[in-house]
């Protein structure tokens, strides 16, 4: 497992640290063979994603495959698709 740098490193302050409303922007570049594109496209078509929710069960897949298996699996992804 990747380990992630704690919060003292991030430069934060206390304040940002304990304020749940506060909204950081990431820009985060995947570079996916074409038709992983094509299939991840594909299956949020078929769960009705919006932008925003595509992208955020990206990150959930991605955040599960390269730093943590034991994350909890989403409501809606790639078995979700599979399901008769």
């Amino acid at each position: 497992m990747t380990e992630l740098p704690d919060t003292t490193s991030t430069g934060l302050t206390e304040a940002q640290n304990h304020n749940p409303e506060e909204v950081i922007e990431l820009e985060i570049t995947f570079k996916l063979p074409s038709p992983t594109i094509r299939l991840f496209f594909r299956m949020g078509e078929q769960l009705g994603l919006n932008s925003k929710e595509l992208a955020q069960l990206a990150i959930e897949e991605y955040a599960r495959n390269h730093f943590d298996s034991d994350l909890p699996k989403p409501e809606r992804g790639w078995s979700s698709v599979n399901e008769p």
